[in-house]
């Protein structure tokens, strides 16, 4: 088996069920043959997760692979997956579909919403934002109860 792999995981199996992946597992089968691609069977979601996206991981893991063919194979990742939301917007056409793909240690590589009418918004930066965004006022909220318990 190969150390380098991609997981497609749906952000909700009730939503995208497993074997809704298959095309596009069997597509970057294609696209990246010496790479082990599968379809992860997520958890149900608990509590009240309801969004109006269609969610889809992407997980990358492509080890001592420089930079820029890292670059080229998370842009044709994206391509393809975009393709499959688009086929998919037949089945669900009011709900946008979002497509995330990480690194392996959970870093975002790439987000992309297919809205609709099948335009595609890149929203990558506005992602890394929020993130970076969320850990700042962690940070802030750790050092906070820090300071007040007197450490």
């Amino acid at each position: 088996m190969s150390d380098k792999a991609i997981g497609l995981a749906p952000g909700n199996p009730l939503d995208i069920r497993p074997k809704e992946l298959l095309d596009l597992a069997e597509a970057l089968r294609v696209e990246f043959p010496d790479v082990d691609v599968t379809v992860i069977e997520g958890e149900p979601p608990t509590g009240y997760g309801v969004t109006a996206f269609e969610i889809l991981n992407i997980f990358v893991s492509l080890p001592s692979v420089p930079h820029d063919i890292l670059v080229a194979a998370v842009t044709l990742i994206s391509t393809r997956a975009v393709d499959w939301a688009r086929r998919r917007l037949k089945k669900s056409p009011l709900r946008p579909k979002r497509v995330a793909i990480y690194g392996p240690n959970q870093e975002i590589l790439k987000i992309v919403r297919v809205d609709p009418g099948g335009e595609v918004v890149d929203t990558t930066e506005e992602d890394l934002e929020e993130r970076a965004s969320f850990e700042r006022y962690l940070k802030q909220m750790t050092t906070e109860e820090t300071k007040r318990r007197g450490r």
